[in-house]
């Protein structure tokens, strides 16, 4: 409980979890059970289930090498609703999608999409937390990202089973959710405000003044 409360007394951390927990929801069950479903509904085999999920993996290498290179985002933490809901645009775009080059391309987006957005994500959170709360956080934060993953399976096979959508119908409508819930960030002003934080705003500070130190 005291994790639960010192998050939602941090209102940029109550926004990254609270968006955590349903772009999950929108991506759990959508990307990891729907889409095997779509690919044996294109007449795919399961060769071309493998290419895909060695494209998202070769995404996410590239996402975090990216990362790293632009330093994390840092002073750049707007781009991120952005590249969120280019991913919910990859997500979507298995409603239209026939040939499997371009079901590569889409996971390759969606595996670089994961990497440069989680990286900076749980940076700025271990960046901001007390050490003493951290741990209860963090585990508050897979709590929202892996603990509702069942949830979002649970209501994709419901919604299959009892015909109310299709998988490609399943994938658009979450995809663009997704995406929205993802844009929706941009509205707030905390998160429009949250590189202001004074224990984030303390690397980049000390990063400029170590030149200096060195050179006297």
């Amino acid at each position: 409980m005291g994790g639960i409360r010192f998050t939602y007394s941090l209102p940029i951390l109550a926004i990254i979890l609270t968006t955590s927990l349903f772009t999950n929801m929108m991506f759990s069950g959508p990307v990891n059970m729907i889409i095997p479903i779509h690919v044996n509904d294109l007449g795919w085999d399961g060769s071309a289930y493998s290419s895909l999920s060695t494209s998202i993996g070769a995404g996410m290498i590239v996402g975090g090498i990216l990362t790293g290179l632009f330093k994390g985002f840092r002073g750049k933490f707007l781009l991120l609703p952005i590249i969120l809901g280019g991913m919910g645009v990859g997500i979507s775009s298995y409603y239209f999608i026939q040939q499997l080059s371009f079901g590569l391309i889409s996971h390759f987006l969606i595996g670089m999409a994961l990497s440069m957005t989680n990286i900076p994500f749980i940076t700025y959170i271990q960046s901001i937390v007390p050490a003493n709360m951290l741990g209860r956080v963090m585990s508050l934060l897979s709590l929202m990202s892996i603990g509702f993953g069942p949830v979002s399976y649970a209501l994709c096979s419901f919604l299959l089973a009892k015909n109310i959508a299709t998988p490609g119908l399943l994938l658009l409508i979450g995809g663009i959710i997704f995406a929205s819930i993802s844009l929706c960030l941009l509205f707030f002003r905390s998160f429009r405000q949250m590189e202001q934080h004074p224990n984030w705003k303390r690397p980049m500070v000390e990063e400029q003044q170590l030149p200096a130190t060195l050179s006297t």
